[in-house]
């Protein structure tokens, strides 16, 4: 690879997370079925912190599977800390927001000023995350959004995608990037 082909080198937590580190359990979870069944039962385990960070978290059968499974964490004291794109999240009903905020659940969008008017190419910034982490010890990262991945009006079903679960020590480098979003988010966005 010549210089002019080379990668950017990745900067801060994102470094830590390129090198190979043995000690993992990974488990494939095809489509959307298998995926919000992991996370909702990893919620209902959870005991201390559960992180999401989604670009879309829908009003449709599986995101209020998923609204659900939160509620219940929080109600049991869990610190459940929400993130969706500002975009990607803007046809998320209020009701539906209000309902998780008052359930306990501190819901946060990334740069939820969204106008079509505005191309600045900064707030072209969005945040595509498909991140879960519940209790530092158990993560999921793929590409699978919080909607039905199998019944979105308008789309030629299905639409598949991927996660993967994922145990051992990558966990602490998946939680520390949740962390850092959340907190640079909601020191700029609040």
């Amino acid at each position: 690879m010549n210089e002019r082909h080379r990668p950017a080198e990745p900067a801060g937590v994102v470094r830590h997370m390129t090198r190979f580190v043995e000690g993992h359990s990974l488990q494939l979870l095809e489509g959307g079925d298998a995926y919000f069944a992991a996370i909702e039962g990893a919620f209902e385990r959870a005991t201390l912190e559960i992180h999401v960070q989604s670009y879309i978290f829908a009003d449709d059968v599986a995101g209020r599977r998923v609204a659900a499974a939160l509620m219940r964490a929080a109600a049991r004291g869990v610190a459940v800390y929400v993130l969706i794109d500002g975009f990607g999240g803007r046809t998320m009903p209020h009701a539906l927001r209000e309902t998780l905020r008052r359930a306990g659940v501190d819901l946060q969008f990334f740069r939820p000023q969204v106008s079509v008017c505005e191309f600045q190419r900064s707030r072209l910034r969005r945040l595509h995350h498909k991140i879960v982490v519940v209790d530092g010890v158990l993560g999921f990262v793929g590409g699978i959004n919080l909607i039905d991945d199998m019944h979105t009006p308008g789309h030629t079903p299905p639409r598949w995608d991927y996660a993967v679960q994922v145990r051992g020590p990558a966990l602490a480098d998946l939680l520390a990037l949740a962390r850092q979003t959340w907190e640079r988010v909601t020191r700029t966005y609040r």
